[in-house]
């Protein structure tokens, strides 16, 4: 048989780009992951604060030791006297985070405040039905949406959100 000939508005030879720019940013997603999941329980609060910091809030870690589910605090001014208080439980670990811890965190939250808890090991369907009811927004973070919120607000991390995740900034030829 003959083979067809190609138009010449085809390429040829020419990788498929989106195809391969897809494979990438998933690779890259990973071994960011993969980064992550190496950090310290310790360090993984301190990068949660820096992504609230960079996200415009003044953040601290709280001291080591009996903290309430509070690991992270953000408010705009720093201080906790402006709205909103944010208030942060860190779970570094495997499995996944169950309905009662979520639970727990809920119901130390108040009025105006909000809570993050951030879990590397996901969450269970009943925890993140507990999250969405509530009484106070609640964002349940787990290790990919961590990811992706790190790698769309990169730029503006503070030294110590870098020097816990050096990352490099890859540029990408458009088809």
């Amino acid at each position: 048989p003959i083979a067809p000939v190609p138009s010449p508005e085809a390429p040829v030879d020419r990788p498929d780009y989106v195809t391969i720019l897809e494979d990438t940013l998933s690779r890259a997603h990973e071994f960011i992951a993969d980064r992550i999941t190496e950090l310290s329980p310790h360090e993984m609060e301190q990068l949660l604060a820096a992504l609230l910091r960079a996200l415009g809030f003044k953040a601290r870690v709280t001291p080591i030791g009996p903290d309430r589910g509070r690991d992270v605090i953000a408010s705009p001014d720093g201080l906790g006297l402006q709205s909103p208080r944010i208030f942060c439980e860190v779970k570094h670990r495997k499995g996944a985070i169950g309905a009662p811890d979520v639970r727990s965190f809920t119901s130390t939250l108040r009025g105006e405040d909000r809570g993050v808890f951030l879990s590397t090991g996901g969450f269970t369907k009943e925890a993140r039905y507990e999250g969405e009811r509530a009484h106070v927004p609640v964002t349940l973070m787990d290790l990919d949406e961590l990811v992706r919120l790190v790698t769309e607000n990169y730029e503006q991390f503070d030294t110590v959100g870098r020097s816990l995740l050096p990352l490099a900034r890859v540029y990408w030829p458009l088809p």
